[in-house]
Formats: structure tokens, C-alpha cells, sequence
């Protein structure tokens, strides 16, 4: 009898241990569960980041524009507008910067120092002896004064030297009639007076 008791007793020792060590199993589980990411193949790394999500957007979109030249387009089409070699690459950066500029909002052109980099690199354009280049810089000229309006007039004695040259001495009848289209629409959103002064100081090519 005492036998008997004595062996059911380890039997019960016996089952409790092995209960526990389940119990210890199951609770190490749960915890890889919680810790580990899903096998799937994909980490999803905002889940380990602090920032929340609208932080994690901005940063995004912060590291987005620093790639764009002036905010507005790929800094590989600066690359174009700069290329002394090739008329046709600097006439496709052109161009792609005339509809970006096209598109651009009020505030991506707000700063100063974002018109005065334009009005820079526009004059460059004008500045070429190739007839395409020349036409299409004087249609981002007219573009940046439908953009900017009366801001324009900041930078009038950069640009009334350059049209009225292009007006009276180029010998392509487009950036002629292009030359003087801008210039209308210069004087639609500035004194003209402070138009006739520039040309009067400045003084008509023949």
C-alpha cells in the first residue's frame, strides 16, 4: 500500500514537471511572437522607427526636393541647361524646366532667392547663339512674368537690356515677334514708364 502511494506520488511529481516546462515553452513562444518581426520577406522599418508617420512623410518629402534643382526639376536637367556641347540637351532642359515652371505654385516660387536663380539661369539661355535655345528663353521670360506679376519689376534692367537686343538685332523673325510679345506683357504689369526709361538709358541697337 505504502508502495503504491509512494509511486503515484512521483507519477504526480512527474506530471507536474512536465506541465511546467509546457506552461514555460508556451510563455517563450508568446514573447518571440511579440518580439519577432512576421517571416514574410519584408521588414517594415517605420515599426522600429520613434517618428510617427506624418514625421516620417515630411522627412520624405524633405529629402524629395533636395534633389530638385530649385524645387522644380531634377538636378539632372540643370545638367542640360548648362551643356555647352549639345544645343538639343540644353533645348530638352529647357523645355522640361518651362513646364515645370508652368506648374509651379505660389509658394514654390515665394523666396527671392528662387526667382533671382531663375531670372540667372534664363538670361544664360538668352545669352546663346542658337535660335531654338534664344526662342524658348524668352518663352520662359514670358512664363516667369505670368508667374510672379509685378515682382518682375526687381529685375527689369537684367531683362530689358537682353529683350530689347534680341528685338532689334536678332535676324530670326520668331524671337523678334516672341521678344516683343514679352515685352508687352512686361508692361502689363509695371509702369510703362519704368519700362521707357530702361530702353531710353540702355539705348536702341541699330
Amino acid at each position: 500500500m505504502k508502495q503504491q502511494m509512494s509511486r503515484r506520488k512521483r507519477e504526480g511529481e512527474a506530471n507536474d514537471q512536465k506541465r511546467s516546462f509546457a506552461d514555460d515553452s508556451l510563455e517563450e513562444n508568446d514573447f518571440s511572437a511579440k518580439v519577432a518581426p512576421e517571416k514574410s520577406g519584408n521588414v517594415d522599418y517605420k515599426a522600429f522607427s520613434s517618428g510617427s508617420d506624418s514625421e516620417l512623410e515630411e522627412l520624405e518629402e524633405v529629402l524629395e526636393e533636395e534633389e530638385l534643382y530649385l524645387g522644380l526639376v531634377p538636378m539632372q536637367v540643370l545638367n542640360q541647361l548648362q551643356d555647352d556641347a549639345s544645343p538639343n540637351n540644353r533645348i530638352d532642359g529647357i523645355q522640361q524646366f518651362l513646364l515645370a515652371l508652368d506648374g509651379a505654385t505660389e509658394s514654390q516660387l515665394k523666396l527671392e532667392a528662387t526667382v533671382t536663380n531663375i531670372v540667372a539661369m534664363v538670361m544664360e539661355q538668352l545669352n546663346q547663339t542658337h535660335a531654338e535655345v534664344i526662342q524658348l528663353g524668352l518663352e520662359l521670360v514670358n512664363k516667369l512674368v505670368e508667374k510672379i506679376g509685378k515682382r518682375i519689376l526687381t529685375y527689369l534692367n537684367i531683362v530689358v537690356p537682353s529683350l530689347i537686343l534680341k528685338i532689334a538685332t536678332n535676324r530670326h523673325i520668331a524671337n523678334k515677334q516672341t521678344g516683343t510679345r514679352v515685352m508687352v506683357n512686361l508692361l502689363r504689369n509695371v509702369l510703362p514708364q519704368q519700362v521707357v526709361s530702361l530702353i531710353t538709358s540702355f539705348g536702341v541697337p541699330h
